[in-house]
């Protein structure tokens, strides 16, 4: 907690914060067409909000400003977790997605994308129960790592 972080750190951070928050925002606010319900639309406007805080925390970055990084660290981790079940599905991902996901059939399944996405439902029939990770943002966050070594501010 008492390192400093490099500048090439934050710039790293910061622009890839910025390109993943603001390819996500974009890619959102144009499917909002497609929403069919209020609920739809509510969703959208807390993924709305999520890559928002992306872009925030990648300016915040850039910027050098205190516990900036803190802040990308919660924005990478909250892109880390796939869930699916026969009742809830939750996946954020903001820049690239590399994923592995556990399905109860006993399949594996890896899928490499250059985009984003999000997906949350509830009470979705769902064929299959699955869980996995996305690995793009444990290999930034690895990287950061690497690269500086302690990482918050």
């Amino acid at each position: 907690m008492n390192s400093v972080t490099t500048g090439l750190e934050r710039r790293v951070c910061g622009c890839v914060s910025i390109a993943g928050g603001a390819a996500g925002l974009l890619t959102t606010v144009a499917s909002f067409g497609k929403f069919k319900t209020a609920l739809a639309f509510g969703v959208g406007l807390i993924f709305i909000g999520m890559y928002a805080f992306g872009i925030v925390v990648g300016i915040r970055l850039l910027e050098n400003r205190t516990a900036a990084m803190r802040a990308f660290w919660w924005y990478m981790g909250i892109q880390v977790p796939i869930v699916q079940t026969y009742s809830f599905t939750y996946f954020f991902s903001a820049f690239m997605t590399f994923s592995c996901i556990y399905r109860d059939n006993s399949t594996v399944h890896f899928f490499l994308e250059p985009s984003g996405g999000w997906s949350l439902s509830l009470f979705a029939d769902q064929p299959a129960v699955g869980v996995g990770l996305n690995a793009f943002p444990i290999l930034v966050l690895m990287f950061v790592k690497i690269l500086g070594g302690q990482t918050t501010d």
